[in-house]
């Protein structure tokens, strides 16, 4: 088990604005979304946001105006 997960972090990949049609799956997003909750973060005093969006044109309008 330890070496799958070791495996996993190691091709760990962060890919930004590479993003298809594809619908992700409802109850695929509440798997990630529950992942993502129970990630570790410095001794929980990071404050993050979780946003899920699906409408194309919003998704742009988020990311042309990050800053």
């Amino acid at each position: 088990m330890l070496n799958k997960q070791l495996n996993l972090l190691q091709n760990l990949k962060t890919i930004h604005g590479n993003f298809t049609s594809e619908k992700i799956p409802e109850a695929h997003m509440e798997l990630i979304i529950n992942a993502a909750l129970r990630a570790p973060n410095a001794g929980n005093m990071q404050t993050y946001s979780i946003i899920s969006i699906e409408d194309s044109q919003m998704m742009k309008q988020l990311f042309n105006n990050k800053g």
